[in-house]
C-alpha cells in the first residue's frame, strides 16, 4: 500500500511538474508558416468539404445569399482570423487532436458584452507553431503584398504585415533570421522600419497606409480574413475582409490598431463631417435599431476615393458617391445612407490625427502589448468615447 501511495505522489509531482515547465517555458509561442487560421473551434476546415451551408446561417445572418456567392474556401465561418508568420501567440491549452488554444497579444478588440479590451482567443493547428523561449522585438514589417526571403535552399515567400527581425544591411538587402533559426536575406524595399518614436509626420503616415491598402486592391474578400492574394500558383486564396484590410495597412507601417470592428470604431477619434476627412481615415456602417449595428469599415484614399473589402466585388477602390449614393464631403455622422443592401448610418473615425494616438499604436507593434495597461495610460491621455 506505501509503495502505491509512493508511486502515486511521485505521478502527481511528475504531472506537476511537467504542468509548471508548460506553464513557465512552453506557452511562448510564434506562427511558423505565412499565414494560419485562427478558428473559433478545433475543427479543420478543407475546401470542398465545409459544413451543411443551413448551419452557416446565423454566422452570415441577412447577407446569407450573399455570402453563398463567395468560393468556398473564401467563407469559412469557422475562421475568427487569419496569424501571420511570426506573429506571436499564447498557449493556452494543448488538445488531442493536434490544435492549440491560444491568445493573440498582437491581436485585441473589445468585448461586446463589457466593452473590456481583451486579447483575442481561438484555435491554431500545432504544426503551424513554434515554441519560443521569449517573444522578440521586431525591427521591420513587410510593407509590399508578398515578399520572399532567400535561403540557401531556396526561397521563402511571406505576406504583407509580416514583423521581422533583421540585422546586418549590405547592397541593399537585410540578413534575417527565420523562427526556425535558418539566416536569409530580403530585398530592404520590402520591409519598413519600425522605429521607436515615429519619425514620420502625420501626412507621411497617411500617404504610405493608403499605399498599402492600394497594394491588396484586387484580392478576394474572405471571412476574417487579414492576408494578402494568395502568391500566384499557389493553391491558397487568402484575403482580407473589411478590418482585416484596415488593420494590415496600419499594420504594415508600423502601427497596430483593434483587429475587430467594434474596437476599432470605439478607439478612432470621432470625425463630424465627411468633409473634414483626410487620407487613411476611416467610416464606418450602423445598422439602425440593433444592438450590435455595426458591420463594416472602409478607408478615405483621398481625392473622393474609397477603399473597401466587400463580399460582391472583393477589394476595390472607387469614388465615394458610388459607394454612398452622393460625395462623401456631402455627409455628416449620423447620416443615413440608402445606396447599400440595408439602409446604414455613416460614422467617421481617425487615428491619426494626433501624435500621441499614433505613438500608442506604435508602441502596441513594439510588442508593448498589455491591452489592460495601454488602454489604462491612453484613457488617461486621449478622449476615447463612444458615438
Amino acid at each position: 500500500m506505501k509503495k502505491c501511495i509512493i508511486l502515486a505522489v511521485l505521478l502527481c509531482m511528475i504531472s506537476l511538474m511537467e504542468i509548471a515547465i508548460f506553464c513557465t517555458q512552453s506557452n511562448n509561442m510564434v506562427i511558423s508558416v505565412p499565414f494560419a487560421s485562427l478558428r473559433t473551434s478545433p475543427i479543420d476546415f478543407v475546401v470542398g468539404q465545409e459544413p451543411d451551408v443551413e448551419d452557416s446561417k446565423d454566422k452570415f445572418g441577412r447577407a446569407y445569399d450573399l455570402y453563398m456567392t463567395l468560393k468556398p474556401g473564401l467563407r469559412d465561418v469557422g475562421q475568427r482570423s487569419q496569424l501571420l508568420y511570426g506573429e506571436c501567440v499564447i498557449c493556452l491549452e494543448r488538445l488531442d487532436n493536434g490544435f492549440l488554444k491560444v491568445e493573440l497579444p498582437e491581436q485585441y478588440g473589445v468585448n461586446h458584452g463589457t466593452y473590456c479590451l481583451e486579447h483575442s482567443v481561438g484555435y491554431i493547428k500545432e504544426n503551424e507553431a513554434q515554441l519560443i523561449n521569449s517573444f522578440p522585438t521586431p525591427t521591420h514589417v513587410i510593407n509590399k503584398d508578398w515578399a520572399a526571403i532567400e535561403l540557401d535552399d531556396g526561397s521563402m515567400e511571406l505576406p504583407m504585415g509580416t514583423k521581422l527581425c533583421l540585422t546586418s544591411k549590405s547592397s541593399n538587402v537585410y540578413t534575417v533570421t527565420l523562427v526556425d533559426g535558418r539566416v536569409g536575406t530580403i530585398n530592404a524595399e520590402a520591409v519598413y522600419q519600425i522605429q521607436k518614436q515615429v519619425a514620420e509626420t502625420e501626412d507621411q503616415l497617411r500617404e504610405s497606409i493608403v499605399l498599402c491598402a492600394k497594394k491588396l486592391i484586387g484580392g478576394p474578400y474572405c471571412w476574417a480574413g487579414r492576408s494578402p492574394d494568395a502568391v500566384p500558383g499557389t493553391h491558397c486564396m487568402p484575403s482580407s475582409n473589411c478590418t482585416g484590410l484596415i488593420n494590415l495597412a496600419y499594420r504594415a507601417c508600423g502601427l497596430e490598431l483593434s483587429r475587430r470592428l467594434l474596437g476599432m470604431f470605439l478607439r478612432s477619434a470621432k470625425i463630424e463631417k465627411g468633409s473634414q476627412l483626410k487620407p487613411g481615415d476611416l467610416i464606418f456602417f450602423e445598422e439602425p435599431n440593433q444592438s450590435d449595428g455595426l458591420n463594416h469599415v472602409l478607408m478615405y484614399a483621398g481625392d473622393n476615393m474609397i477603399i473597401e473589402s466587400c463580399v460582391q466585388k472583393g477589394i476595390f477602390m472607387r469614388p465615394s458617391q458610388e459607394v454612398f449614393g452622393k460625395p462623401v464631403a456631402t455627409l455628416c455622422a449620423g447620416d443615413t445612407i440608402t445606396n447599400t443592401a440595408y439602409k446604414n448610418l455613416i460614422y467617421f473615425g481617425s487615428y491619426l490625427g494626433d501624435k500621441l494616438r499614433i505613438q500608442f499604436m506604435r508602441d502596441y507593434a513594439l510588442g508593448n502589448c498589455d491591452v489592460t495597461r495601454w488602454v489604462k495610460d491612453e484613457h488617461n491621455q486621449l478622449n476615447i468615447t463612444g458615438r
